[in-house]
């Protein structure tokens, strides 16, 4: 039996994900970059990876789906700005 069959894939990207998240901000912390223009960044790399899924999955169709994913979103984006500008600040 081999890893792979004891972990499922959403939970090893979940991890890798939280684990790059901390990285991007540990990084701040030593290259001191304005919150705006590392979320900006991060966020490129974020579409790109999630461009390149899009032959292998159906998009929803309901908009109830890409309204709070969208509100999630801007969230999600203010909130990381908000942790990078304080890594940026104080260390």
């Amino acid at each position: 039996m081999n890893i792979a069959s004891l972990i499922p894939a959403w939970a090893a990207l979940a991890f890798l994900f939280s684990f790059m998240g901390a990285l991007i901000i540990g990084f701040n912390q030593w290259a001191r970059v304005d919150g705006r223009h590392l979320t900006l960044h991060r966020y490129t790399g974020v579409l790109l990876a999630a461009v390149l899924t899009l032959p292998f999955v159906t998009l929803p169709t309901q908009l109830s789906f890409y309204i709070p994913a969208a509100l999630m979103g801007l969230g999600l984006a203010g909130s990381d700005i908000l942790l990078a500008n304080a890594a940026h600040k104080h260390g």
